[in-house]
This record gives structure tokens, sequence and C-alpha cells, in this order.
């Protein structure tokens, strides 16, 4: 179970940065994985939970994250 789960961590850290570093649309991931687009979502949406998490169980991160938005006009 554990190894499935770090695989699966694995995966959604892969498809997030497909996603938002190397913006690449969700066919353009599902293709290039053998995934359905959907997974794709569900990878990008678990990732977001886990980067939200991080930042609220991290007071600095989150100072850091606030100073960051208000600097970019988010």
């Amino acid at each position: 179970a554990i190894v499935s789960m770090s695989k699966e961590l694995k995966e959604t850290r892969e498809v997030f940065k497909m996603s938002k570093l190397q913006k690449m649309k969700y066919k353009e991931i599902a293709e290039r994985l053998n995934i359905s687009e959907k997974t794709v979502e569900n990878h990008i949406g678990k990732a977001i939970k886990i980067i939200r998490a991080y930042i609220a169980a991290n007071p600095i991160i989150r100072i850091v994250t606030i100073f960051i938005s208000i600097a970019l006009n988010l």
C-alpha cells in the first residue's frame, strides 16, 4: 500500500509540474502519460490540496505566500 501511495504521489507531482511549470494542457499530459484527462484533473486537485495543507501547517510559508500574492496583485 505504501509503495502504491508513493507511486501515486510521484505521478501527482509529475502531472502538476507538467501542467504548471511546463504549461502543458491536460490533454497533452494525458496523452504523454497514457492516462485519462479526468485522472490529470484529479492529480491537479490532489496536488493543490497538498500544497494548501503544507501552507496552512507552516506559518512562515503562509506569510511568504501572502507577500508574494500582494506583490503579484493576486
